[in-house]
């Protein structure tokens, strides 16, 4: 008879994997129903952030609940969500304005043959589509879609003399009202595939 204090892991549950960022313009969509995504041809509208430091991608889904509580002493009565947030940020390798335009949400201008510029806090509010692709090594693959997200308020980059150069990104996921889901309103998807 096994014990809890063995903590034996289930063997299906348990497998590596590094999630990349596939970003588009909020008119670009997924269909789940196509099955996994394939890194190397990403969905139409999508494209691939490039290498991510392994350990960076975190997403947060907060859900803010009211309660009220009643009578002495007081006791949980009610509850209501009143509020959904959700957030993903991951730190991309890469020095390009090709990259770095999607972390500062603006446009890259020319500068003739020479190299090319973005601007740093334009005041415009960018919006894209998001897509966190992690393929485990068993073969599974769990995908995070956002249909629309804006870039946080704030931006970090990174270039030191002893690393590559590293570009912070960070997005704030709009809500939508989710037919498949009960008619709920979310933030975002988790899907698996196996």
């Amino acid at each position: 008879m096994g014990k809890s204090y063995d903590n034996a892991i289930i063997e299906a549950e348990v497998s590596l994997a590094i999630e990349r960022l596939l970003i588009g313009p909020s008119t670009a969509t997924w269909d789940p129903s196509t099955g996994k995504i394939n890194i190397s041809s990403p969905p139409a509208g999508f494209v691939d952030l490039g290498a991510v430091v392994e350990d960076s991608p975190t997403l947060t889904v907060t859900r803010e609940k009211y309660q009220l509580k009643l009578g002495l002493p007081k006791a949980l009565q009610y509850e209501a969500i009143i509020g959904v947030d959700g957030e993903m940020t991951c730190t991309i390798y890469g020095k390009s304005n090709d990259v770095a335009k999607y972390a500062t949400g603006t446009s890259i201008v020319s500068i003739g043959t020479l190299g090319t510029r973005i601007a740093y806090g334009k005041t415009t509010l960018s919006k894209f589509a998001l897509l966190g692709v992690a393929d485990f090594t068993d073969g599974t693959q769990v995908v995070h879609y956002f249909k629309e997200v804006s870039l946080k308020p704030e931006y970090t980059e990174n270039i030191r003399p002893d690393e590559v150069g590293k570009l912070n990104v960070g997005f704030d996921a709009y809500s939508h009202i989710s037919t498949i889901h009960g008619s709920e309103r979310i933030v975002g998807e988790r899907i698996y595939f196996k």
